[in-house]
């Protein structure tokens, strides 16, 4: 609620005040202040943030602010840019926005924003404001009403109205484009979005899926098999879990969408997991199956070549292209490729009694009953924690982004790792980094909100 609160300040006709100028401090500092009353929030951002300026239009910086202020994992202000903007007015240190960019995004609902510059803010009217790379939907704009939830793939987006039906737009071959199955597109529940594809589960529990064929887009050599359908999950496949626990896949074969070699074995399902090119089953005998990518994960004979076994499974995680499986005993079993995690024979005798396993996209992290961090993985950033193992004691919870871990410890203070441009390097704010209460975390960056002073957040 604080974040909200913070948003609905900026669009109230608030500024943003910079400290310093960039090239001389370590750190920004951004203020947000109430005209109504005194009430104030202080954020402050690395000085690395800021050098990131100048990359961006002005929607596009628009769109990263609102993320931070108001979403609850809010994406790091990745390539700011305030010069030479149109809509934004930078002068004696003060940021503001012109009256026609605050109007466009007044009483903004919910944002949304992919890896291109682009996005799309969902209002509280039902109506969708674009920015960036996709089209500004001139065209559909009569049709954007009455929204209640958007979703985005890489280069597209998909609008589910109150009516139950679907609007897109953006890359057409990508999701874009819906028009194959607009007539199919009714009463619709919910929207599964990978990078490429957009699968609608309907109110009947059928599936109605539109995008790259080849990764899932198209469905229709297991259309009679979509019903009864729980939840869908995949990247470059698709896996819909049905009621009667068992599994219907499809999309690129080699990366999980033929299953036909485990299809007697998906059978009692509880819950599916996905790398980048495979699958993973946790079944209720907490046995596992997999397919896919053998190098990805799809195959998991190598852990029972070590004497291991997939039994007892308590839950399962994945980073872009290896799974680990924590056991109800606190072990920890893993497979798949040898650099993003597949591999944990170097740390095989420090995991036992782990609480708990967090994942970027190319290392785990292993949180220990005894308040110790174990990882591995990616050697150059993420995996690689040895310089941070005297830190790494009586830690509370651990948070990922794509590429960065951070560890909030029980004395309030966080420590993190791995890549610098993911979050990985807080030594700009980490004298601030103190009395933390928790720590939310994005694709490419951290929020940490402290107990005290009250109101303060630190972004890295």
């Amino acid at each position: 609620m604080k974040l909200f609160y913070l948003f609905l300040a900026v669009f109230s006709g608030h500024l943003l005040k910079r400290g310093p100028k960039l090239v001389n401090s370590d750190k920004v500092s951004f203020e947000i202040s109430r005209a109504v009353d005194s009430d104030k929030v202080s954020f402050e951002i690395s000085r690395a943030d800021a050098f990131l300026i100048d990359k961006l239009s002005a929607d596009d910086l628009f769109g990263k602010v609102l993320e931070y202020l108001h979403s609850d994992g809010p994406t790091r202000i990745d390539w700011l840019s305030i010069y030479d903007a149109p809509n934004l007015l930078f002068t004696d240190g003060t940021l503001r926005f012109s009256n026609n960019l605050q109007k466009r995004f007044d009483h903004v609902k919910s944002i949304h924003s992919k890896l291109v510059n682009s996005g799309a803010a969902l209002k509280h009217d039902g109506t969708v404001v674009t920015w960036g790379d996709v089209d500004r939907l001139d065209s559909l704009q009569d049709q954007l009403k009455q929204v209640k939830a958007i979703y985005g793939a890489r280069e597209a987006f998909a609008a589910l109205k109150q009516d139950e039906t679907v609007v897109t737009w953006g890359e057409r071959q990508k999701g874009g484009d819906s028009s194959s199955v607009r007539n199919q597109l009714k009463q619709v529940e919910s929207i599964y979005a990978t990078d490429w594809v957009f699968a609608a589960l309907k109110h009947d529990r059928t599936v109605v899926t539109w995008g790259a064929s080849t990764f899932g887009g198209d469905s229709s050599s297991v259309r009679d098999q979509l019903k009864q359908v729980k939840s869908i999950y995949g990247t470059t496949a698709l896996a819909a879990l049905k009621y009667d626990d068992t599994v219907v896949t499809w999309g690129n074969d080699y990366n999980g969408g033929d299953s036909s070699s485990v299809q007697a074995q998906l059978k009692q399902v509880k819950s599916v997991y996905a790398t980048d090119l495979a699958f993973a089953a946790l079944k209720h005998d907490k046995t596992v199956v997999t397919w896919g990518d053998p190098n990805s994960g799809g195959d998991s004979s190598s852990v029972r070549q070590i004497g291991q076994t997939l039994e007892q499974v308590r839950s399962i995680h994945a980073t872009y292209s290896a799974f680990a499986a924590l056991k109800e005993d606190g072990n920890v079993v893993t497979w798949g490729r040898n650099g993003h995690g597949g591999d944990s024979s170097s740390v095989r005798n420090q995991l036992q009694e782990v609480k708990s396993i967090y994942a970027t996209q190319y290392a785990f992290a292993a949180l220990k009953e005894d308040g110790t961090v174990v990882t591995w993985g990616s050697n150059d950033y993420e995996g690689n924690s040895l310089s941070m193992r005297q830190n790494l004691q009586q830690v509370k919870s651990i948070y990922a982004t794509q590429g960065a871990f951070a560890a909030l410890k029980e004395d309030g203070t966080v420590v993190t790792w791995g890549n610098a441009n993911y979050g990985g390097d807080s030594h700009q704010v980490q004298h601030k980094l103190t009395n933390v209460s928790h720590v939310k975390a994005s694709k490419r960056g951290f929020i940490a909100e402290k107990k005290r002073p009250k109101n303060r957040y630190v972004m890295w």
